[in-house]
């Protein structure tokens, strides 16, 4: 029949030659079982390729300094320009701040809130904050002092710490940063009302991303279309509620930044409503009695003035490089504000009693369950791992077993190995039943009985013996390869090999940003005419009666910046937008020398040469101050010396 269907298919060739493609493939498809095998050594051979070249190590180690950046980072996640105004918001009184339950008195603040959201649904809630992190979670502006009284009479506002990071990266009417604008302040020095920057709407319209991963394509939208509002909560303590970490709120007055935005400024009496609240209920100076609402009658209410001053025309149609870094390191303050104020919000008495045990009632449950998913994707991984040559020796072992297996597959048809498998396991079966009687297979009890016969001493069984123990253990071959398959790495154990050095290059990769960030703000943003890391040489406060003055060395980084020269404790402290610890008005009698006498007796040989005394006003009450820094090195010293002529107005002395 062979030689029948040959003779056939040579007559069929010749009659029809488009067939013979036909045939061959036909003849091939008898080794089609080489093909799985095929797709997984070329899968070994590339996985191979990428360990020679470090892709498989690189790629673990970019996952996890990606997963430490976004844990530890404030990414803005967009490159869009927003051009930036100014909200002023002032709450100068309040009248009938009575607890509602029992109508007495108690002490009563004010906490100044933006929300980016209030006046948003869900959806385009959810749109808002994809768009833009800040909007997460509602900006603190600042807050009141707390009076026991219920008709307060706030004279002064407090910034809340976010605000004066926001404040000091924005210049004043000076032109100085790191300074609270003096129209806030009165004569006092008390500041009366509260400032904070506005970003202009915008949303993203496409997915275009630049090379660190932010969105580029975008467009701002009006100033009157945004969903925010000014909220100012009344906090509200008595003997009932003065539990510490408990917020009594006694209501909100809330005002949609839209309607600012139109009107400009607006100031009057407004009524305290609930928390959460979007309504907003002005009053008159008169109610519908006649009575003024300045006595003792009337809702509760507090007197506010807010003020919109928007962005210069300028700025929003031909923007600065001074204009742009101003609008990225507020977005990105804003994005850092938001993301410390979520991780405040948890607080263990505010949670419900009764989803905490809950959780723990299901806890036991749920473990299991995840147990049992993790080990069965630990096997699926390991079984992955086997492949991509994670360990060398075992992937190599598989892969010549592979080979070998598809060798045999190209020689022999599939179809007679199926058959051949198919025949074994007949002949298996055919063996066990039949081969006894046909004397095909020894009998091996026979023999087992009469060993034991010819036995002198019938050995006893001990009742104690373990029959687990009397089983067979398994081959040495047959224990390596159980050990070779467990010991295969999964991801979650390649992550933990890599962790270290991703954070090393993690941190040399955010160390890299940050310095690119600083430069970037001191030159751009900030005009900076010189700055460098140094050690100022401070003078000990000891006993006086000694009469001996000792000095130690602190790090800190100095900057020149317009007329002063201002100084941090750290360049970090510099980084994440603290209060400087120091700074000297370089106008008047201002100038630099050499150390003092005394300061040279501490100094070596080495480090006089590098010392630089500057001498201007301080700060106010202050008068003339005089500090002394040791820079890095002699070039260092020269740019801070040249910049110190260049910035002070000064005589020689």
């Amino acid at each position: 029949s062979r030689d029948c269907s040959i003779q056939l298919c040579d007559k069929l060739e010749e009659s029809y030659p488009d067939s013979r493609q036909l045939v061959r493939l036909r003849r091939d498809a008898e080794y089609s079982g080489s093909l799985p095998l095929l797709f997984l050594l070329l899968l070994a051979a590339y996985c191979a390729f990428r360990r020679s070249q470090g892709r498989t190590k690189s790629r673990y180690i970019r996952e996890e300094m990606e997963t430490i950046q976004r844990v530890e980072g404030s990414s803005v996640g967009y490159s869009i320009y927003r051009p930036k105004g100014t909200v002023s918001v002032a709450v100068s009184k309040g009248r009938n701040l009575l607890s509602r339950d029992l109508g007495i008195a108690g002490r009563v603040s004010c906490q100044v809130t933006f929300d980016h959201v209030r006046y948003a649904d869900e959806k385009s809630k959810e749109k808002i904050i994809r768009s833009d992190k800040s909007a997460e979670t509602p900006l603190e502006i600042g807050s009141t002092p707390a009076l026991y009284t219920a008709h307060p009479e706030w004279n002064e506002m407090k910034e809340s710490t976010g605000c004066k990071r926001l404040k000091q990266l924005i210049p004043s009417s000076d032109r100085n940063f790191f300074e609270v604008s003096s129209n806030s302040v009165d004569e006092d020095g008390e500041l009366r009302e509260l400032s904070f920057p506005i970003l202009q709407p915008f949303e993203i319209t496409g997915s275009g991303k630049d090379d660190k991963g932010r969105f580029v394509d975008g467009k701002l939208k009006p100033w009157d279309s945004s969903k925010g509002a000014i909220v100012v909560k009344v906090k509200f303590q008595d003997l009932l509620n003065n539990l510490p970490g408990f917020d009594h709120f006694l209501g909100e007055v809330v005002f949609p930044f839209g309607e600012l935005v139109k009107n400009v400024e607006v100031q009057g009496w407004f009524q305290i409503l609930d928390v959460g609240t979007t309504l907003i209920v002005p009053l008159d100076d008169h109610d519908l009695e006649g009575e003024k609402l300045d006595g003792t009658t009337g809702p509760p209410r507090v007197y506010l003035h807010l003020k919109w001053t928007p962005p210069p025309s300028s700025s929003a149609a031909q923007p600065d490089d001074s204009e742009r870094e101003l609008s990225y390191v507020i977005q990105e303050e804003l994005v850092r504000s938001s993301i410390l104020s979520k991780e405040d919000k948890f607080d263990l008495v505010g949670t419900s009693i009764g989803a905490v045990n809950t959780a723990l009632g299901i806890g036991g449950t749920v473990q299991v369950i995840q147990n049992t998913l993790g080990s069965i994707l630990d096997v699926v991984e390991a079984a992955i791992n086997a492949f991509n040559f994670t360990d060398p020796f075992k992937s190599s072992v598989i892969f010549a077993g592979l080979f070998l297996v598809w060798l045999v597959l190209m020689i022999i048809p599939t179809r007679y190995i199926v058959l051949m498998g198919g025949l074994a396991q007949y002949g298996a079966t055919f063996l066990e039943r039949f081969g006894e009687d046909l004397g095909l297979v020894s009998n091996k009890k026979s023999k087992t009985s009469s060993v034991l016969s010819q036995s002198s001493a019938p050995q006893l069984k001990s009742p104690l013996s373990d029959p687990v123990k009397e089983e067979s253990k398994p081959s040495a071959v047959e224990i390596w390869v159980n050990n070779a398959i467990r010991s295969l790495p999964t991801n979650e154990d390649l992550r933990k090999a890599y962790f270290w050095e991703s954070r090393r290059l993690g941190s040399e990769q955010a160390e890299k940003h940050a310095s690119e960030k600083r430069e970037s703000r001191l030159k751009k943003l900030w005009k900076a005419q010189w700055h460098s890391l140094g050690k100022l040489l401070i003078q000990d406060g000891g006993n006086e009666q000694a009469q001996k003055v000792t000095y130690h060395l602190e790090s800190c980084f100095a900057v020149i910046q317009g007329h002063r020269f201002v100084w941090w404790q750290s360049v970090q402290d510099f980084d994440n937008g603290e209060l400087p610890v120091g700074k000297l008005l370089l106008s008047g009698h201002a100038g630099f020398g050499g150390p003092s006498p005394l300061e040279m007796k501490v100094l070596s040989k080495e480090e006089l040469p590098l010392c630089v005394s500057i001498f201007g006003r301080g700060s106010e009450g202050q008068g003339q101050q005089r500090v002394t820094i040791l820079l890095p090195d002699a070039t260092t010293k020269e740019k801070l010396e040249s910049a110190v002529a260049e910035s002070a107005s000064f005589k020689s002395d």
